[in-house]
C-alpha cells in the first residue's frame, strides 16, 4: 500500500507525518527504493523475522522522502532515532506492518499501536487508578489510546528511566487531546494527540 494520505489530520508547514500500511513484499519494497535498500543490507540480513526487514526497509523509504538524500538515519545510545545532516527532529514508531515516521522542526515523539486486546490485558500495568477512570464505553479502544500517548511522551522526552507506569501521569484536555506530565521531573511536560485510523491508534507528542 503507498503513504496513507495525512495532510486533513496532521495540518502544518513545521512537521512532515508520514504513514505506511506495508502490505508489499519485501522484494516489492526494495523495486520501489533499490538504492536505499543497498544500504541496509547488513540490517535486513542481520533481521530474523521477514516482518521485521520490511519495517526497516520501509523506515529507510520513509526518512528518504522527508530529508532527502543529504541525511542519514542513526541512533543514540537512548535508542532515540536522529537525522544526521538535519536539524530537524525525528520519531519512528511501528506496528503490525503500519510504519510512521514525523520528521519537525520542534521536538516531537509519535506512536501508534494495532487494535487489539492487549492494552486493556495490561491496563492496571501501565494505568494508574486515575487513568483506568479515562477508560469509556469503548475501555479496548481507549486502552489502546492511551497506551500510545504516554508512549509518544516517553519519545519526545527521552528522560532515561522513565516507566510508563511510575513516571507518566495522563489527564484530559479535550475530546481528543491528554497532558502527559512526568511525577519525577515535573517540568517534562507534553499535549497529546489522538488520532484513531482505521489500522491504529496514532498519537503524537509535543511539549507543552
Amino acid at each position: 500500500m503507498p503513504l496513507i494520505p495525512t495532510s486533513k489530520n496532521f495540518p502544518s508547514k513545521e512537521q512532515k507525518i508520514l504513514l505506511w500500511h506495508a502490505t508489499e513484499t519485501l522484494q516489492e519494497l526494495m523495486g520501489l527504493y533499490p538504492a536505499e535498500a543497498d544500504e541496509a543490507k547488513d540490517r535486513l540480513a542481520s533481521s530474523a523475522s521477514a516482518s521485521r526487514r520490511i519495517e526497516i526497509l520501509v523506515t529507510q523509504i520513509l526518512f528518504r522522502i522527508a530529508f532527502g538524500k543529504d541525511a542519514s538515519l542513526s541512533r543514540l545510545p537512548s535508542g532515540r532515532p536522529v537525522a544526521i545532516g538535519s536539524t530537524m527532529h525525528l520519531s519512528i514508531s511501528h506496528t503490525h506492518g503500519l510504519v510512521a515516521l514525523a520528521a519537525s522542526e520542534h521536538p516531537i515523539g509519535i506512536d501508534v499501536e494495532a487494535w487489539g486486546p492487549r492494552a486493556m490485558r495490561l491496563a492496571r500495568k501501565f494505568l494508574s487508578i486515575d487513568e483506568m477512570a479515562m477508560l469509556n464505553d469503548s475501555p479496548e479502544s481507549t486502552a489502546v489510546s492511551l497506551w500510545s500517548a504516554k508512549e509518544a511522551a516517553f519519545k519526545l522526552w527521552d528522560e532515561p528511566g522513565t516507566t510508563l507506569y511510575e513516571d507518566i501521569r495522563l489527564s484530559n484536555d479535550g475530546p481528543t487531546h491528554l497532558i502527559a506530565t512526568h511525577t519525577k521531573a515535573p517540568h517534562l511536560k507534553a499535549r497529546v494527540s489522538i488520532f484513531p485510523l482505521k489500522e491504529a491508534a496514532f498519537a503524537l507528542a509535543t511539549h507543552y
